[in-house]
């Protein structure tokens, strides 16, 4: 009999610079927005107050090409609000809008997908979350021999599905003169996750012979002597969970298993959902509607005196020919300034170069905790006035709440003073609400660099941990069913889903040090199949996040089922810029704190 309890145990187009050229002339024009106002004529305004400040300035300062985002309010049909570009103009056709059907890629947010298959296989007797690889010698092949091979063959499929297994998360890069044929690594063809054809089902299998399980906590990593393992997210143990969903029983691991996972899930999750637009292979009739991965590089300038005099490098981007990028700089209250970048063998930003300051810029204004600056939260300024702060990173609370407030960035004619406070959630300050916007205010700098190359990603063997492409509209109707909801698109929610995202959003571990969750510092996060969870905090309901990326695209996806709130994020944006993840914090928690205020824009409670 299946359960969803662990055991316990004993312990070729136009040229480059032409392309670089009218991206950049593209940037610098309005950011484009569109809108289903006319599916939801009541909440579409109120959302679009919160969300275009923060669309708007992302894609205006060049970190994004492109953003698609949906808020979910209970079982009232989705808002999606979209913006900025798919494609960027080139010498042959002009650039495409994105739209709620224009299709991203994914990255992570498909493991999500591949645990919900996994849940329903649980509730219908096919498989448990205790069933060990051992039990699947048939798919994976002899994992005994090795060192650990005993163990290794005692991890368990919820194991792997939570991250508990101690198993890498990525295959290592080939060096000198290995192989993947015989250690499993990754042939170092400037493609992070290589295609089938030159990493396929035999390579993954021996790189799992071989791979020695550890706590990836620690630094350096020791091998682990019990199961379950500390935490450790792994690409690895998701995609295989995923391959094995995908191979008919008593039959070996092929490459034909990345087509069985997908088929599993089409059946099962997609086609219930009326998720038309979401493929593991795109069809030529709906490639027209496929985004282009963008990796641009974004900083920050650098004033003194009214003159720009250095330009502070956040993300080096990726997919830049090397050589010489386009670069402009405006707003700020001044002109003048002219930047130069170059581009190294890598394809990342090596360098900037300040050749001429210009005169009458000033920084905007920066976001304080405790008096000290915040670093990479930008506060954003619109008609004079603080209109939002975008935390990157969550900020942790320790035994005195921390002071927040905003310095700099007025006029000298004077103005009002913005008044900006914490709101916490698990442990963390998670967003910074404005609770007035002064006045005087001025922009910061607008530096833009041209977008990178499109980037493009074949399908992979690790295909079930983050290969699925989709749009916006598709993606509102799962998070939807994320959220517990009863209908979306205007039909009934299976059960079966529904059921198996209950079972997916329990936590089975802790996130920070030992996995058992009765020891699980407070407002620690905790692994749910696939999902982060958060659990509730005091009277402040749960909250459940997902985030992907893969080249060129980043995503991320929150819930909270207990209030009736969801949003989700695709952005054409690399994954190390926390594009997608940043933006989606900023709406969902600014939406959730409203809601628990009794904001009438949030389901209310019967």
């Amino acid at each position: 009999m299946a359960t969803a309890v662990f055991r316990p145990r004993a312990v070729a187009c136009a040229s480059a610079s032409a392309l670089l050229l009218s991206a950049a002339l593209l940037l610098a024009g309005p950011v484009p927005r569109s809108a289903l106002a006319a599916e939801t004529p009541t909440a579409n305004a109120a959302l679009a107050a919160v969300i275009d400040p923060l669309a708007g300035w992302t894609l205006a300062h060049g970190r994004a090409v492109g953003l698609a985002v949906t808020v979910v309010l209970g079982e009232d049909k989705p808002v999606i609000l979209t913006y900025g570009t798919a494609k960027l103009a080139t010498g042959r056709r002009a650039a495409v809008p994105v739209g709620p059907d224009t299709i991203f890629s994914l990255g992570s947010n498909t493991k999500v997908l591949t645990t919900n298959v996994l849940a329903q296989w649980v509730a219908e007797d096919l498989i448990s979350l205790d069933d060990d690889l051992a039990d699947f010698s048939a798919a994976v092949g002899p994992l005994g021999g090795a060192v650990q091979g005993a163990l290794k063959q005692q991890i368990t499929i919820g194991e792997m599905a939570i991250f508990t297994s101690g198993l890498l998360d990525v295959p290592p890069t080939c060096r000198n003169d290995q192989q993947p044929a015989q250690t499993g690594c990754m042939p170092p063809a400037g493609a992070f996750r290589p295609g089938l054809k030159a990493y396929g089902a035999a390579d993954f299998l021996t790189l799992l012979r071989q791979t020695r399980l550890r706590n990836w906590q620690a630094d350096p990593p020791p091998p682990v002597t019990s199961l379950p393992a500390p935490y450790n997210y792994s690409n690895t143990s998701n995609a295989l969970v995923g391959l094995i969903l995908g191979t008919p029983a008593g039959q070996p691991i092929t490459d034909k298993s990345v087509n069985g996972w997908f088929e599993e899930v089409r059946t099962r999750v997609l086609k219930p959902l009326g998720m038309a637009s979401t493929f593991l292979a795109v069809p030529a009739d709906a490639r027209p509607r496929v985004a282009n991965g963008y990796s641009p590089a974004f900083g920050a300038a650098e004033v003194t005196g009214g003159a720009i005099t250095g330009f502070t490098l956040q993300n080096a981007g990726a997919s830049y020919p090397p050589g010489p990028v386009a670069v402009t700089i405006e707003g700020g209250g001044g002109s003048g300034a002219v930047l130069s970048a170059q581009a190294g063998p890598d394809h990342t930003i090596a360098s900037v170069t300040v050749t001429a300051g210009g005169s009458g810029y000033q920084l905007g204004p920066r976001l304080l905790r405790d008096g000290v600056p915040v670093p990479d939260a930008p506060v954003i300024v619109e008609n004079g006035r603080v209109v939002a702060v975008v935390l990157r990173d969550p900020i942790a609370v320790g035994a005195t709440p921390p002071r927040f407030s905003i310095d700099g960035g007025q006029t000298d004619v004077g103005g009002t003073q913005a008044r900006v406070v914490g709101r916490v959630f698990a442990g963390a300050v998670r967003a910074i609400a404005v609770v007035e916007g002064g006045s005087g205010y001025v922009a910061w700098p607008v530096v833009r660099f041209a977008p990178s190359q499109p980037q493009h990603q074949r399908v992979a063997i690790v295909a079930p941990a983050g290969f699925l492409k989709s749009s916006i509209r598709d993606m509102s109707r799962f998070t939807q069913a994320a959220m517990l909801a009863r209908r979306t698109g205007g039909a009934k929610v299976p059960k079966p889903i529904r059921d198996a995202f209950r079972l997916a959003q329990t936590p089975f571990a802790c996130e920070a040090g030992p996995p058992a969750l009765q020891n699980c510092p407070s407002g620690r996060a905790q692994a749910g199949l696939g999902w982060q969870v958060f659990p509730r905090d005091g009277g402040k309901p749960r909250v459940l996040a997902k985030d992907g990326g893969i080249a060129g695209f980043t995503t991320q996806t929150l819930v909270s089922p207990e209030m009736g709130l969801g949003v989700m994020v695709m952005a054409s944006s690399q994954q190390s810029s926390g594009v997608a993840t940043a933006t989606a914090e900023a709406i969902f928690y600014a939406l959730y704190f409203r809601c628990l205020r009794g904001d009438p824009l949030c389901p209310q409670k019967k």
